[in-house]
């Protein structure tokens, strides 16, 4: 553990994600804390807006949230806003 490096995760804590739901996530930032700070901003309601999730089946939209997002991280526009995270650190 380098103490010299900059604080790597990010985190949710949303009360009201909706009327009978809160929101809570931690982003761990071992993949670099720009994704971990795109998650934080981006992923809440990239699920809000899943079929899933609006048809009231939170589980599955969790889980087609995660791996649709991660799919995203590889896209040249997220590239763009990781890369300018990244600088925003440095």
């Amino acid at each position: 553990l380098s103490l010299s490096r900059p604080f790597q995760d990010a985190h949710n804590a949303i009360l009201n994600y909706d009327d009978q739901t809160s929101f809570f996530a931690v982003y761990d930032g071992h993949g670099g804390a720009e994704i971990a700070r795109y998650c934080a901003q981006y992923l809440p309601e990239f699920i809000r807006h899943l079929r899933q999730y609006e048809e009231g089946n939170v589980r599955e939209a969790l889980v087609e949230g995660f791996v649709q997002f991660d799919a995203r991280l590889t896209e040249p526009k997220v590239k763009k806003i990781l890369q300018k995270l990244a600088n925003e650190q440095d």
